[in-house]
């Protein structure tokens, strides 16, 4: 018998710096203490571990609310209606849940840097991996520049056209790049800080809306889903949906910031296992109700959307127009 010239194979807890029991398998997690890496090599290196559980949490709620909620939603209904709206973002809602349950499981037992990217070339194949990593490059890559775009809008309704856009993308560039040359513990108190803001002003805007629904407002009346009835509901049938479909993706599909985020959590499997609870009630309730509320108070037909007409409006701002509650139009903004 010939002696094999392979190395023994890497154990899982050397190669992954998972936490095994006795017998060899994962145990779990029932407090911070127990949570935290034990591995003195996964605290070296590219891991800082100083996202604390709390920050994971309020980050993992407060992430991805931006302009695909504000600002996105405007230009999904006016190309698709409110009927397909709807539907769209209830399929890229129902698929990101069922992928983040999968995502977290695994970063759970391995918190490492990269996350799925890392997992795509342990698991599967490092081509794979390659691919993976060039997507999330080239998506992140169009949604900076997507950003730019919403900042300049955004800054145009403050200042008209006397803010030239080359000061805005020269303003915002530079923003991202004092952001993210940040100390980790400092990137994620600005991440923690700006989340919590993100939350509280959805609420707000949230309860806004109910109230527009039920005829708040100088100018309000009570809406019973006109916008359903009178209009098409599924405007450009097929190819209504799918552009939905696409502005959903990018509103919602990117949410595996939270899976990375255990890379850097000081208790990974207590911090990750906790947020993944979060989950369906961050798609369900800041997704799905933003959604219902825009297609009973805006009609699709309303030339102030995002890609109805060259005047970009956020459809909660075209709401509170059309109520006539100026103020309140002014501070959303």
């Amino acid at each position: 018998m010939t002696a094999s010239n392979e190395s023994p194979p890497i154990a899982a807890d050397e190669k992954f710096g998972t936490e095994k029991t006795g017998n060899g398998s994962l145990h779990p997690t029932n407090s911070v203490v127990e949570g935290h890496t034990q591995l003195q090599e996964d605290r070296n290196g590219q891991f800082h571990r100083s996202f604390t559980p709390r920050q994971v949490h309020i980050i993992s709620l407060g992430s991805n609310i931006g302009s695909g909620v504000f600002i996105a939603t405007g230009k999904a209904l006016a190309t698709g209606g409110p009927g397909n709206m709807v539907l769209a973002y209830l399929m890229v809602c129902s698929c990101v849940w069922a992928v983040l349950q999968s995502l977290s499981e695994m970063t759970i037992a391995f918190p490492v840097s990269g996350n799925y990217i890392d997992y795509a070339d342990r698991w599967v194949d490092p081509a794979l991996a390659f691919g993976a990593g060039f997507a999330e490059w080239l998506g992140w890559t169009a949604i900076v520049a997507a950003e730019t775009g919403f900042f300049h809008v955004l800054i145009s309704l403050w200042a008209g056209d006397s803010f030239p856009l080359a000061g805005t993308v020269s303003l915002f560039l530079v923003a991202c790049f004092i952001i993210f040359l940040l100390p980790n513990s400092a990137f994620a108190w600005f991440e923690y800080v700006t989340s919590i803001i993100k939350i509280f002003l959805f609420l707000i805007i949230i309860v806004l809306s109910l109230a527009l629904v039920l005829g708040a407002g100088p100018n309000g009346r009570i809406h019973h889903g006109e916008t359903w009835t009178e209009l098409p509901a599924f405007l450009n049938g097929f190819t209504g949906f799918a552009n939905c479909a696409l502005l959903a993706v990018w509103a919602v599909g990117d949410q595996v910031f939270i899976g990375i985020m255990g890379g850097e959590a000081a208790s990974p499997r207590f911090s990750m296992a906790h947020a993944t609870k979060l989950v369906p009630f961050r798609v369900n309730f800041i997704y799905m109700i933003s959604v219902v509320f825009i297609t009973i108070l805006v009609p699709s037909s309303d030339e102030r959307l995002l890609g109805g007409s060259s005047v970009a409006a956020s459809p909660f701002v075209v709401a509170i127009e059309e109520s006539k509650a100026s103020r309140l139009c002014s501070m959303l903004e």
